[in-house]
């Protein structure tokens, strides 16, 4: 399963309403995601699907959204499973669009899983 990690470039335009939205997808304080954002670490490291539950994505979505309309400076990674987050390597990066592609193709997947399902076994 991929991961989303997210780091947020050192300023001060980084609106309350974020950080918070941030905590809540975290699960991080507010006051650990302010560090995270002036010592350069990661300040999201979650998992883009759950196995029951994509409303992750959806929310990963809405906050690559928000920083984006906003214009605040961040990157975001597609890192594997288990892969640990070094500065300096290359990975995926993501943003909005990218991800919201990576949503609506694992819908499409599972909604071709079902149909199939349907099909093997009608009842």
């Amino acid at each position: 399963m991929s991961r989303l990690v997210l780091m947020i470039e050192n300023n001060d335009r980084v609106p309350p309403g974020i950080i918070s939205k941030i905590s809540r997808l975290s699960g991080k304080g507010l006051l650990e995601i302010k560090k995270a954002i002036i010592g350069h670490t990661p300040v999201l490291d979650k998992p883009i699907f759950g196995r029951l539950d994509s409303g992750a994505a959806g929310d990963m979505l809405s906050l690559l959204n928000d920083l984006e309309s906003l214009n605040i400076s961040h990157r975001a990674y597609e890192l594997i499973e288990r892969e640990a987050y070094k500065e300096g390597n290359i990975y995926f990066e993501l943003n909005s669009t990218k991800l919201g592609n990576m949503i609506t193709s694992r819908e499409k997947s599972l909604e071709q899983q079902r149909a199939i399902g349907r099909l093997e076994d009608p009842e």
